[in-house]
């Protein structure tokens, strides 16, 4: 079922300058865009009449009638992520500002894509249900945030070894046919990367995460969009450190846990319980720091980013113990003529890929270049 309203250009550009300043009035929203009064009446009205903006309360200053803000309507579609965890799927659903709706982790027994979408397609039937929402057109789509690097085209993965059988398929294509909605599939650190850019306090229009997952990877959004580079590889930072020593990953983290006779065998389950465990993961928080700062310094010279945030599936704690491990300011303080990023930890948790995947489906209907 076709989207009420066929978007084009103006559509695309109007929602992106909305979500980004909203509230914004119609006469901020043209000097913004660079268009008259007439185009930006004509073309708000169409997202009003679709249920993609909403009028707010009205704004006093100045003379004549107060101005009604525009922002986006929350209700205006839903879209879902999913992201992988071993033995699990973690579901998530966002309405249309970007907001988490639903979130829930799934059991998988069986490891095919086909026998993974069709798990998801009931969760997604329930959420709508749940939710009340009855018009599969206000479905965006689903987003995968899938461990792994793109072997051909951004439509194949080479997958990490639990899912070897994977490789060389084509991914979107079988995820949709199965659940019946358009499907996108997303390096999982790149997917986080898209998250941290659309729930970030401090809007950055150039920003890397570093993303520490069970594996370490890089992503990085360049004018708004996730930057992907000439193989959709950019970001794949896992190369620079060895499988066969020591690593800023989740499963080098858990193997020196268990090394050291703590019996953990997923992220979730550290907590600290233990004097041992605590010291184990505070050696490894500042070893990883350090690894990553070299890489956060080259990051810095590279792209310039606004902003370089740390994020993964370890507890918060930890991951601020890694960024202050990295010590940003010893490696900004060797040129302080520069202006340099924010680097801090995510706020959003393990959840960050899942939500990231999410916003791919939310991001492809209102983008207004090619990704």
């Amino acid at each position: 079922m076709a989207f009420p309203l066929r978007l084009n250009e103006t559509h695309r550009r109007l929602l992106a300058l909305i979500r980004r300043h909203h509230p914004v009035s119609r006469a901020q929203l043209g000097k913004i865009a660079g268009l008259g009064s007439g185009p930006v009446t004509q073309i708000t009205r169409d997202l009003l009449l679709a249920g993609l903006i909403h009028e707010g309360e009205r704004i006093k200053g100045g003379r004549g009638q107060p101005a009604l803000p525009l922002m986006l309507d929350p209700g205006g579609a839903l879209s879902f992520g999913v992201g992988m965890i071993p033995g699990k799927l973690r579901i998530v659903a966002i309405d249309f500002c970007g907001q988490v709706v639903d979130e829930g982790v799934v059991e998988t027994t069986e490891n095919s894509p086909e026998s993974i979408a069709g798990i998801v397609a009931p969760e997604i039937d329930r959420i709508c249900r749940k939710l009340g929402v009855l018009d599969r057109s206000r479905v965006l789509g689903v987003g995968f945030a899938l461990p792994g690097f793109f072997a051909q085209d951004h439509d194949r993965m080479h997958v990490v070894d639990a899912h070897a059988d994977w490789r060389s398929r084509p991914l979107s294509a079988i995820f949709s046919d199965v659940i019946g909605l358009p499907c996108w599939i997303e390096n999982d650190a790149t997917a986080a990367a898209v998250a941290e850019f659309y729930q970030q306090r401090d809007f950055a229009d150039c920003m890397i995460t570093l993303m520490i997952n069970y594996g370490i990877g890089g992503g990085i959004v360049v004018g708004g969009q996730p930057f992907r580079g000439g193989f959709g590889n950019a970001g794949e930072i896992g190369a620079f450190f060895p499988l066969d020593q020591p690593r800023p990953s989740g499963t080098d983290l858990l193997h020196r846990l268990r090394e050291a006779g703590v019996e953990i065998s997923s992220l979730s389950d550290i907590a600290y319980r233990t004097e041992r465990e605590r010291s184990v993961c505070d050696t490894w928080a500042q070893r990883a720091g350090e690894q990553l700062r070299q890489l956060v310094s080259s990051a810095w010279s590279w792209f310039d980013p606004q902003l370089v945030v740390v994020a993964g599936a370890l507890p918060s704690d930890l991951l601020d113990q890694v960024v202050a491990a990295i010590a940003a300011d010893s490696i900004f303080g060797l040129d302080p003529r520069r202006s340099h990023p924010k680097v801090r930890a995510s706020t959003i948790g393990p959840s960050v890929a899942a939500i990231g995947a999410a916003h791919i489906p939310l991001h492809e209907f209102t983008r207004t270049a090619p990704i």
